[in-house]
């Protein structure tokens, strides 16, 4: 069975008087979610769920039904395995929320920021229980109130001892990697270019890549490659124009990658 590569470009727009979104997803073959950032709040609710997720350089196991928080501009990537789990994504942009309430001086009161926030909660039938409900929910008011409640449960737990937090770091760096290659997949690229682009070695610019996301940057390269390419053979456009539409020096590679990232050849998933 072929594997799911999601989306690069992690942008949502929100409704004015709907400032969140609630998204279910299920993984009936393996999904790959490679690093990326959004100007948004996302709270995953991860139930019955196996992989792994790299959120800010740390490396964390899906089992055992944690809640992740992930806050604004901050890198993150999953690989999810097939299992018959469900994950509730919760997102909502900070700035459109400060018409309702301050965020910030509501952390700021504990000390806290949404950088500071623990990255990790155990409580999940709360916090699915309160998604739920937020993905039903046509009453601002309430609505507000669970993302409130969600935000407090965080801010506990991170006043606990041993929460695990952003580590603060080069992140700012990684985000303007993961930018530019997302805008210039197209283009040829070698490590050595792209190392230089941003002022490093080769050597340091693997390591840094590969220790704050959990992949290696050709890894990486790849997924957004193959992503693109999968959306432009949903267009019907030959094989051979979509290879050089993403950045492959032939279209022999191209195929012989297709096929081992996804699992059929090019002309088999456009024939789908």
């Amino acid at each position: 069975m072929s594997k799911i590569f999601t989306a690069f470009f992690e942008h949502k727009d929100f409704k004015k008087n709907r400032p969140w979104s609630v998204v279910r997803q299920h993984f009936d073959r393996q999904t790959i979610s490679p690093p990326h950032y959004a100007e948004t709040v996302e709270i995953l609710i991860c139930k019955s769920i196996i992989g792994t997720a790299n959120i800010g350089g740390q490396k964390f196991d899906l089992s055992g039904d944690p809640v992740f928080f992930i806050p604004p501009q901050t890198v993150h990537a999953f690989d999810y395995a097939a299992s018959d789990g469900v994950v509730l994504a919760v997102k909502w942009h900070p700035t459109m929320l400060k018409e309702y309430f301050n965020i910030d001086g509501i952390l700021a009161a504990h000390s806290l920021s949404l950088r500071s926030l623990a990255l990790v909660h155990g409580n999940l039938e709360t916090f699915y229980s309160l998604a739920e409900g937020l993905d039903t929910d046509a009453d601002i008011a309430g609505a507000l109130a669970k993302i409130l409640t969600m935000l407090s449960l965080f801010v506990s737990g991170t006043e606990k001892q041993n929460s695990v937090r952003i580590v603060a770091d080069s992140s700012s760096v990684i985000n303007e990697i993961i930018s530019w290659t997302e805008q210039n997949y197209s283009q040829k690229i070698s490590l050595s270019q792209v190392a230089d682009r941003f002022g490093y070695t080769k050597n340091y610019f693997c390591d840094l890549f590969k220790a704050k996301t959990g992949v290696t940057y050709l890894s990486y390269l790849h997924h957004v490659r193959i992503s693109n390419a999968c959306a432009l053979l949903r267009t019907g456009l030959p094989v051979s124009h979509v290879a050089t539409l993403c950045g492959f020096e032939t279209a022999s590679y191209f195929i012989s990658l297709f096929k081992k990232m996804v699992g059929v050849t090019p002309k088999a998933y456009q024939g789908k």
